[in-house]
């Protein structure tokens, strides 16, 4: 049993067999060429399904030697990755992130480091691109999966040119299949239409435990596993994740995905990262929040922002609300933990509609006033 990481929800326990884990690390090894030469430096949470099957599984699977790390520091991944001779480094965007933009990685290389699988959450493409060029001597393979599917759905071709990793998942492992389902009507989608990313294989869950409701809800009829995940595949079969079902913002009957805003933002040069999550709203259902960190010595420019966003999206998309955070939260897993992003953001809409009515009353006054005399 392992706990799921509880970014959106409370965590659950996924019921996992030996079978689903052993051959799944199995073939992670075989995609990415790993073997009794390598030695991986292991970053990830070890009770956390990546660094289980794609670590520990995985080493002992291809014969490659284990760098075990207390905690993920910067400075200690990369004292890792230079003094211990590491070859292999996996890890979430935030980590690899982290590590090239750290004061502790200012003048050092990694001339040892040839793979490394990146995971656990979308990247934006210019962060891959970044990444790589960070790491001119790393195979960063993208990966799609979650704890329920052990965890491995897909993965990029090791031949794959940095421009396509950069902005897909890769293809399914063999022996698992993938379907995109209408969130509507649950009809299978055509290529390049967004739908329920859904999966059936030798990886996918027995369950959740002493949780029947929530087992009856993660199934289809005919026996697929419905991941909450939406994506599209392209016509060479590469899948695209482009958002969540459970971060869809629902604005006036419109469904909205996040990730489109936020890749429209994260263009902007003093923008560091960005968060966008629905906060309720009277009217119409729920409001758009952008949260967003600055780059040092940034501010957020509001005026600026609207200006932009008014030439890429569509005026529903538009933000209603932005606010300028210093840091997101993280769970102990490394992925960013929308949750409380969402009931921070709602605090601060509150606030700002509270100010906003309130100034609206003090007008109205003045204007009263006026008209009297």
């Amino acid at each position: 049993m392992i706990f799921t990481s509880g970014t959106t929800l409370v965590p659950k326990g996924v019921l996992l067999s030996h079978y689903s884990l052993v051959n799944n690390a199995a073939a992670v090894s075989e995609a990415m060429q790993w073997s009794g030469r390598d030695k991986m430096c292991i970053t990830v949470p070890m009770f956390h399904c990546f660094g289980l099957t794609v670590g520990i599984l995985a080493c002992v699977i291809c014969g490659a030697g284990m760098y075990l790390i207390s905690c993920f520091r910067t400075g200690a991944v990369w004292d890792a990755i230079e003094n211990q001779r590491c070859t292999i480094l996996n890890g979430v965007p935030s980590m690899f992130l982290a590590l090239i933009r750290s004061s502790n990685g200012r003048g050092r290389t990694a001339p040892f480091l040839n793979s490394g699988i990146i995971a656990g959450s979308p990247i934006m493409p210019e962060d891959y691109k970044e990444i790589c060029e960070r790491f001119p001597s790393l195979h960063l393979q993208p990966s799609y999966g979650q704890t329920e599917t052990s965890p491995c759905v897909t993965i990029a071709d090791w031949n794959d040119p940095p421009e396509k990793k950069s902005a897909s998942a890769g293809k399914p492992i063999d022996f698992v299949s993938v379907r995109i389902c209408s969130v509507s009507d649950g009809t299978v989608e055509k290529l390049d239409k967004d739908g329920e990313i859904q999966v059936k294989g030798y990886n996918v869950m027995e369950g959740y435990y002493h949780l029947p409701q929530a087992n009856r809800e993660a199934f289809t009829a005919d026996g697929w596993l419905k991941t909450g995940d939406i994506g599209h595949f392209d016509s060479d079969g590469e899948l695209h994740v482009t958002g969540r079902l459970k971060e869809m913002i629902i604005r006036g009957g419109e469904n909205i995905s996040p990730r489109e805003i936020e890749r429209a933002i994260r263009a902007l040069d003093w923008v560091e990262q960005v968060k966008v999550v629905g906060v309720p709203d009277k009217v119409m259902q729920e409001a758009i929040a952008a949260c967003i960190i600055p780059k040092q010595g940034c501010q957020v420019d509001r005026n600026g922002l609207f200006r932009y966003l008014d030439k890429k999206l569509s005026q529903y998309k538009m933000p209603s609300y932005v606010f300028e955070f210093k840091s997101f939260p993280f769970n102990a897993s490394g992925k960013i933990q929308l949750e409380k992003i969402r009931k921070q953001a709602a605090v601060l809409a509150e606030q700002a509609a509270k100010e906003k009515k309130e100034e609206a009353q003090i007008w109205q006054t003045r204007i009263l006033r006026s008209n009297m005399s």
